[in-house]
């Protein structure tokens, strides 16, 4: 399946266009790298935050939270080979840089590769491509092709995550 985020909200889609109505909308919240999902038909919202954990790169883990409050899945980044303090050091002038992201969907763990800005891909446990999310460059939006069954919820989470990650790596200033 094919689809388009535009604006915040998932579409399917035909071309290079969006079709039909919205499947699911992404909104910030006031509570810092919080996000909402709202799916299509549902009265209550998804919501995916990053959380203080020592295994994760930079000390972060990513979750998605069903209205229930269950965990949906966990994401845990990664440092790439190069740049892991644990096998390199720490750098002496920057930060290592995180580019991947372990990706747990109930009994199954999925890997998010950042392929580079704007383009990621994510792998099925066995290697296999399930999903890939590409940047539109100056047309905006995101391109998301998937190959697996994910609901809207979790495409939506997918593309939060790949944000999370990207902002792994911003240069901080004080």
């Amino acid at each position: 399946m094919e689809y388009l985020i535009r604006h915040g909200e998932l579409y399917r889609r035909r071309g290079q266009q969006a079709s039909g109505e919205p499947l699911a909308s992404i909104h910030s919240t006031l509570n810092g790298p919080r996000k909402e999902i709202l799916v299509a038909g549902e009265t209550q919202a998804y919501r995916t935050d990053v959380y203080r954990d020592a295994r994760g790169a930079g000390g972060h883990r990513y979750e998605l939270c069903a209205p229930t409050g269950r965990v949906m899945a966990l994401g845990l980044p990664g440092y790439a080979p190069d740049d892991d303090p644990a096998a390199h050091g720490w750098p002496v002038n920057r930060m290592p840089r995180a580019e991947h992201l372990s990706l747990q969907l109930g009994a199954e763990t999925y890997l998010l590769h950042q392929l580079d800005n704007g383009h990621y891909q994510l792998n099925s446990p066995d290697g296999r491509q399930a999903l890939t999310v590409d940047h539109r460059g100056l047309s905006g939006g995101w391109d998301l092709a998937c190959s697996a069954a994910f609901s809207p919820a979790l495409l939506c989470a997918v593309l939060v995550f790949c944000l999370y990650l990207d902002r792994e790596n911003e240069f901080l200033t004080v």
